[in-house]
């Protein structure tokens, strides 16, 4: 199922035309909510927050929501901080307003190290299936990049491969 958003707030907010981000005043109202919902009030969300705060904005089931947590805390610390959320938030705003496309291309090498879980340099399909979801693509059409990607037929989709991907597939 793709991403829906299921915040008022979040379907309000609109991204750069030009560089795919939210603009100042947009982004200082995002960091007053993450400073509210930061009950700890140490900088950081743990998994519990964040779970609250996917289920209440997002259609995401509780595996993709802790998928993606998994996904943002890349140094498993068990916390995220503003900035790692703010990604998301501009991911999931670009989804909702079908510039995922244009997002992935904006910001490849993001996308990249974002889908890239085991530091591998290379994107397995697994870790591409496992977060396909907030780009809005299935798992056929993810299936379908392998093997049109995948050039030297390794089941992986390293950085060039995949900067080829998001210039030539997604670039239309």
């Amino acid at each position: 199922m793709p991403l829906q958003l299921t915040s008022e707030f979040l379907k309000s907010l609109h991204l750069d035309r030009g560089e795919l981000w939210l603009n100042a005043r947009q982004t200082h109202i995002l960091h007053a909510l993450y400073d509210f919902l930061d009950v700890h009030r140490d900088g950081k969300w743990n998994d519990v927050i964040f779970y609250e705060f996917m289920t209440h904005a997002t259609n995401l089931s509780d595996r993709r929501i802790q998928r993606v947590f998994d996904m943002l805390d890349k140094g498993c610390r068990g916390f995220i901080v503003f900035e790692e959320f703010y990604v998301l938030i501009c991911l999931m705003v670009a989804a909702y307003n079908k510039l995922e496309k244009k997002f992935i291309l904006r910001h490849a090498k993001m996308c990249f190290t974002l889908m890239d879980e085991d530091f591998s340099g290379s994107i397995s399909a697994k870790e591409f299936t496992d977060v396909g979801f907030l780009w809005n693509l299935e798992e056929q059409q993810i299936l379908k990049i392998f093997k049109e990607y995948d050039v030297n037929g390794d089941a992986e989709i390293d950085w060039e491969e995949f900067r080829f991907f998001a210039m030539a597939a997604l670039s239309d």
